[in-house]
């Protein structure tokens, strides 16, 4: 039986793949999403430090204004959204109030996308907030970003993203040409992605005329 654990992503070339990321992002939005998946939720104060550059081993992303912009339109995407969960904090060491952020389902999506590790992600999620909306499709996910590794598995989740949340169509057709160069290296690695993928509730019918096709090329049989 294919899984994750017994195929190894080390024989995959990322040089088809296009380095840049696709995500209406900017690379400080990107990295508070990065940090997020790996540290759960976090306080502005994580990211810029009240002005300080460095304290201890934490290290600032921006100054306190920048981050007042990047927050906004991380909340104006539904990326991010104030935590409330068991586990928040309502005020510092010093009795000052202390708002956490953490990911929303989308985010959690997104980040799959940005190179984080999904292990990672997944665990941070289920000490966070294990009844996140969507959740199994979000492990559904990060299953294909393990198996795909880097940087196919984080490029198929943008083209997937944007295909899903932007509707934007014409990543059907990058999300082909991934697979076909993929299957050209390995077989069983296209069969199972293609498997999760069919199991996401609305990727797996925006792929079906894909996942059709790869079922003739492999002669497996993916859908029911």
């Amino acid at each position: 039986m294919v899984t994750s654990d017994n195929i190894s992503s080390d024989n995959i070339s990322g040089e088809y793949i296009v380095s840049e990321y696709i995500f209406p992002l900017t690379e400080k939005e990107a990295e508070v999403l990065r940090r997020l998946a790996k540290k759960g939720p976090c306080s502005g104060y994580d990211f810029h430090l009240g002005g300080a550059r460095r304290r201890g081993e934490r290290e600032a992303l921006m100054t306190p204004a920048h981050w007042r912009k990047v927050k906004e339109s991380l909340l104006k995407k539904g990326l991010i959204k104030l935590y409330s969960g068991r586990k928040a904090k309502a005020e510092d060491d010093r009795g000052r109030r202390k708002d956490l952020y953490w990911l929303t389902p989308d985010g959690a999506f997104v980040a799959l996308g940005l190179d984080v590790e999904p292990d990672t992600l997944i665990a941070k999620i289920k000490e966070y907030d294990s009844q996140m909306e969507h959740f199994e499709e979000i492990k559904t996910l990060a299953e294909v970003v393990k198996v795909c590794g880097s940087p196919l598995g984080p490029q198929l989740i943008q083209a997937l993203y944007l295909m899903v949340k932007e509707n934007d169509f014409a990543m059907l057709g990058k999300i082909f040409n991934y697979l076909q160069d993929l299957y050209k290296k390995d077989k069983d690695r296209v069969k199972y992605i293609l498997q999760f993928l069919s199991k996401h509730p609305t990727i797996g019918k925006l792929l079906y005329v894909i996942i059709r096709v790869f079922e003739n090329v492999l002669d497996i049989e993916v859908l029911n």
